[in-house]
């Protein structure tokens, strides 16, 4: 049984048994959390802290999208490495920053390019699907003209702060980039008309436009953005303490090897709803 609570600033969620990913009630969050976790190994106590964009933390918030997925594959992989943990909140950019310093902490989806690959450990991919990203408009604004990347330049682009698309486009070069804690203000403020453009994941938008209570009849994709990007993968700060980056790397290939990541990913999402995005050759 989960049971949820509030301290020093932080919601926190327990449980007092392993939940297997068949039985487990479904519960999505919105963005940004880490998950704190107490390891025993070799009779001393490791703690060790994950973080994440993507999980879940309340019924309310029951919805079958990748965030369901990674947070209930993660819980997994900690079963499986006889890990005991507690959900705790925090925002993106600072967990992305607390991770590159905190020995034995994990972040559950990071996007991984070269600049990033001597500064975590990578444990493997955490979604068993191609991830696209877009810069999306509203349909009805006709003033927008769009072809490549360059031609976007000039227009207000709205980013959660610190993910992999806000990093991408500020290495591109990118002046006009709106920042946000959540995705919730984002897709806010495009409808406000307060940005031309976020920059989003075409198997998250409808969740989003769910958990907003925004239709994504109202949404366009134009253009296909940071087409290296091949998904989010389990990473470990660099000083992690072998013993644990051991035991989850373990757990990690065992679970793949035997296909538990496929069979819950079809169990959470077989009918994952996305976008009629552009094509390649469009």
């Amino acid at each position: 049984m989960l049971g949820s609570s509030f301290k020093n600033g932080r919601i926190s969620i327990e449980t007092s048994k392993p939940i297997g990913f068949i039985t487990m009630k479904l519960k999505i969050f919105g963005l940004l959390i880490a998950i704190a976790v107490i390891l025993p190994v070799s009779g001393q106590d490791h703690q060790v802290v994950g973080y994440s964009e993507f999980a879940v933390l309340s019924d309310e918030e029951n919805l079958a999208t990748p965030g369901s997925f990674m947070t209930q594959w993660f819980r997994l992989i900690m079963d499986r490495a006889n890990i005991e943990y507690d959900l705790v909140r925090v925002p993106g950019a600072r967990a992305y920053q607390q991770v590159l310093s905190e020995p034995n902490a994990f972040l559950i989806s990071l996007f991984r390019s070269p600049e990033r690959e001597k500064d975590f450990h990578w444990i493997g991919k955490m979604v068993p699907y191609p991830s696209r990203h877009f810069l999306i408009q509203l349909k009805d604004r006709e003033d927008l003209a769009i072809s490549d990347l360059d031609s976007a330049r000039p227009y207000n682009i709205g980013v959660v702060n610190g993910d992999s698309q806000h990093r991408y486009l500020q290495q591109m070069g990118f002046e006009n980039l709106q920042p946000v804690s959540t995705a919730e203000q984002n897709i806010q403020k495009l409808v406000l008309n307060r940005i031309d453009f976020i920059a989003y994941g075409d198997g998250l938008i409808y969740p989003l436009c769910q958990r907003t209570e925004i239709s994504c009849s109202l949404l366009k994709p134009v253009l296909e953005i940071n087409k290296a990007y091949t998904g989010g993968y389990l990473a470990a700060n660099i000083d992690t303490n072998p013993e644990v980056l051991k035991a989850v790397s373990d757990a990690f290939e065992e679970l793949v090897a035997e296909g538990a990541r496929e069979t819950l990913f079809n169990e959470i999402m077989p009918n994952m709803e996305r976008m009629p995005f552009p094509s390649d050759s469009e």
